[in-house]
């Protein structure tokens, strides 16, 4: 069966990490069967983040997720020794899985791209997943080139890959023993039929759409239709500020949420209310 799973929001109130929030996602994780969490990815808004505070959040959050559930820590940092510090924090306290998108904003050779996620397999323990985001990061990890890297290193387990770009997917899928998860929601479904590992989806920190899909718990062209209905209307605001908001009116039960993000990113103007997307929401039951 897929795996369902979620790359968590990293909650703040008035500029501080919100840990009581957190617990509250993790218990929602939980009692919905969700297969892992990713802490400190996009939608965990990890770039805007000095380093001091991502080491102390990797910390912080370990112990808080539930035994049962696979372990994913974001380590992205441009800077390559950062990168290799973040991995060794994440490692002593307890994740067995990496995620590293490649570095950002600089033009990059192919080369460079292969040196940076080497030091990275060959210093590691656990299991690396790389993260090909090219909209976010302006480069697109080939399949050439991730198989390439994955015959070199064993610790090189896996992808999340948020192209959107299904023919791309398909290329990785064709890669031998590598677990491809899709992180775009709405084609999660598509996905699955292809062969998918199971999808890495922002929804999932406010609603059960894509677990449903990817357990087979509901039928799945309606769902698929909600979901992409849903992501429509999320793409119109400030990511992953979006994401937070309907965190706290949807699982935490907010009525105005505020302060919920770190600066730079401002409180949602005009944000979406639950009645405006109600219909596309699958909500777990309240317990």
């Amino acid at each position: 069966m897929a795996k369902l799973v979620i790359p968590c929001v990293t909650p703040f109130r008035n500029g501080v990490f919100d840990l009581k929030s957190f617990r509250k996602l993790m218990k929602y994780a939980s009692d919905n069967d969700f297969d892992g969490v990713f802490v400190l990815g996009s939608t965990g808004g990890f770039a805007a983040l000095d380093f001091r505070l991502h080491r102390k959040i990797i910390k912080l959050v370990a112990d808080e997720i539930p035994d049962k559930m696979e372990k994913y820590a974001g380590i992205s940092r441009s800077d390559l020794p950062e990168t290799l510090e973040l991995a060794r924090e994440a490692e002593k306290a307890g994740f067995q899985r990496m995620v590293a998108i490649n570095p950002f904003y600089h033009r990059y050779s192919e080369a460079s791209l292969v040196r940076f996620f080497s030091r990275i397999a060959s210093s590691i323990r656990g299991d690396l997943y790389l993260y090909n985001n090219p909209a976010l990061s302006g480069h697109s990890l080939s399949a050439k080139l991730v198989e390439k890297m994955m015959k070199q290193y064993d610790t090189i387990k896996g992808i999340k890959d948020s192209s959107g770009n299904l023919e791309h997917f398909r290329e990785l899928l064709g890669i031998r023993g590598l677990e491809v998860f899709q992180g775009k929601d709405s084609l999660l479904a598509d996905s699955l039929k292809l062969g998918a590992t199971g999808g890495v989806c922002s929804s999932s920190n406010f609603c059960l759409n894509t677990l449903n899909i990817a357990k087979g718990r509901s039928e799945g062209y309606t769902s698929s239709m909600k979901l992409s209905k849903l992501m429509d209307i999320i793409s119109r605001y400030d990511i992953p500020s979006v994401h937070n908001y309907l965190f706290r009116r949807l699982l935490l039960g907010e009525k105005e949420p505020s302060n919920y993000m770190p600066e730079p990113f401002l409180d949602l103007q005009n944000p979406p209310e639950p009645e405006e997307i109600s219909e596309y929401l699958e909500l777990p039951a309240m317990k």
